[in-house]
């Protein structure tokens, strides 16, 4: 993997490690601000996909944590260490 891919995993790891990996892949999307395609394929690559809950993926709201924070007056998880963006 490359080292943005990598970086990538690590925000992903950093949102899902905590929560037991008890999130569906929107809602690490959400929380972290990559794009689902991208969180999907970097948990597939990763060989995190046994993680995730089975039925994580079908019957969640795509958008219910970013909906949680926005409520909240916020617009991203305020635990979110964006080490890609870091990086130049």
């Amino acid at each position: 993997m490359t080292p943005h891919m990598e970086a990538l995993a690590y925000r992903i790891w950093a949102y899902a490690n905590p929560r037991e990996w008890d999130c569906s892949y929107a809602e690490i999307a959400d929380g972290t601000g990559i794009g689902y395609d991208l969180v999907a394929r970097v948990i597939s690559d990763k060989g995190w996909a046994g993680r995730v809950p089975k039925g994580g993926n079908t019957n969640r709201d795509r958008s219910g944590t970013y909906v949680a924070w926005h409520k909240k007056g916020m617009n991203v998880d305020p635990n979110l260490l964006a080490v890609d963006q870091l990086m130049l």
